[in-house]
């Protein structure tokens, strides 16, 4: 029942903080070990235990086992109480039978959260302790990422990157446990061996979080190639018969949005966030209007009616996977998809006679070649969803399969190939 818990919440954590584990292997499969990492969260004793196929007895704070649920389920994960204000015997006694029963146990040496992300000045010793006075090893946690998605200001967590390394044990020969397991400061000593392994990889993942933060409060991105195209669909569109009100508002508010993003919207995380998912959403609710004014009036149901529910796919399924993990990733593929849409569009001006599914063909070939080239943390997810949409559209289809659609599969390719090509310049002035 444990392993199927940990195997949902695991695959949960990877959609929703996109979950890596590093060093996996470096726990022991048998046998006593100590298991200690800082502590930045409460998602903590969770983070360390999802991976391993062992149940890790964590040493916890007493006053977390009153809170209502919270205490049934870190009891069922293994997890026991000891009482912060005094010496606690008893959960001493407690840590050392399952160690001597041959179990993990997982401890904090903080002894409480982090303060700022970074490690407390003063550890306990006790990790080290048990390690000792059991001769077994000692597994380092660097747990980076969590503090940003769960600190101790906020009440429920937020959605980010969070990367959980297991270093190499810390351990010594038979001959040192003898020679030094009665001087006072071996434990500090191996303590402090411990504190570094966890800070080696913690203190770089913080300096990128605080350059992270730092480019986010940052004024707005400029305006970006892909924003400017439906300035250019509008103008060649003014010249159809179409009521100019639907045909413009969509795009003039998207220009209104713009200018407040640039000079007066405060910038942090959502509002970027929410400035890239801005072109696909226009697209989205401007693409049934513009295929009225571009394409001949008996061809615009096939286009409007189908076309426009894909959008929605494309900009949920396959857009997710890139947009917690890597902003430059996200990026290309919304210049794609832009790319995509206009150079399909321009064919079907030329084309009027092609397939109505011509979008379907180009959005769906261009996310699964994306996804396969690109290998982000959750490419997998938008593989399955384009593949997974691919399969109930061949299977229900009313329309038979032919050239043009080969053909408009094609463009998505020669997309992904062109934007593995040509390079662009990021808002922090990196070329990708």
């Amino acid at each position: 029942m444990l392993w199927a818990f940990k195997t949902v919440v695991h695959a949960l954590f990877r959609v929703f903080f996109t979950l890596e584990y590093n060093g996996v292997e470096n726990v022991p499969r048998e046998g006593p070990v100590v298991i200690a990492g800082n502590h930045p969260s409460y998602l903590d004793p969770l983070l360390i235990s999802l991976p391993v196929r062992r149940k890790i007895r964590f040493i916890a704070w007493d006053r977390l086992f009153k809170i209502p649920l919270l205490g049934q389920l870190i009891r069922f994960l293994g997890a026991f109480p000891v009482d912060i204000t005094r010496r606690d015997s008893r959960a001493f006694e407690q840590a050392m039978d399952i160690l001597r029963n041959g179990e993990p146990l997982g401890i904090f040496p903080e002894a409480g959260r982090s303060k700022q992300g970074r490690m407390n000045e003063m550890l306990k010793t006790g990790a080290a302790r048990f390690a000792i006075q059991n001769r077994c090893p000692l597994v380092p946690v660097t747990i980076a990422g969590a503090y940003d998605a769960w600190p101790a200001t906020r009440l429920i967590p937020f959605p980010r990157k969070i990367t959980v390394k297991y270093h190499a044990p810390i351990s010594f020969s038979e001959a040192e446990y003898a020679a030094r397991a009665d001087d006072p400061e071996f434990p500090v000593e191996v303590t402090e061996k411990l504190r570094k392994k966890i800070e080696q990889r913690l203190v770089p993942a913080l300096k990128v979080s605080e350059r992270r933060h730092e480019l986010l409060a940052q004024p707005a991105w400029h305006l970006r190639v892909f924003e400017t195209v439906p300035f250019g669909l509008l103008l060649l569109a003014l010249f159809s018969g179409v009521p100019k009100l639907p045909l413009v508002l969509p795009p003039l508010m998207f220009a209104l949005y713009l200018i407040a993003d640039l000079w007066l919207i405060p910038q942090n995380r959502p509002t970027k966030a929410f400035r890239d998912l801005a072109t696909p959403l226009l697209f989205a609710i401007w693409h049934p209007i513009l295929m009225k004014a571009l394409l001949p009036s008996s061809r615009v149901a096939d286009f409007s009616d189908t076309s426009f529910p894909l959008f929605w796919i494309v900009t949920g399924t396959l857009l997710f996977p890139y947009f917690w993990a890597n902003y430059y990733d996200t990026q290309r593929f919304i210049r794609g998809l832009t790319l995509c849409y206009c150079v399909c569009l321009g064919f079907l001006i030329l084309h009027p006679d092609s397939t109505g599914m011509a979008f379907h063909a180009t959005f769906l070939a261009f996310g699964v070649v994306y996804a396969l080239e690109r290998r982000p943390l959750h490419w997998i997810f938008s593989a399955i969803g384009c593949l997974s949409y691919l399969a109930l559209f061949a299977a229900f289809t009313v329309r038979p399969w032919n050239a043009d659609l080969v053909f408009f599969a094609g463009i998505g390719v020669a997309v992904c190939a062109y934007m593995r090509v040509v390079k662009f310049t990021a808002h922090d002035g990196r070329e990708v």
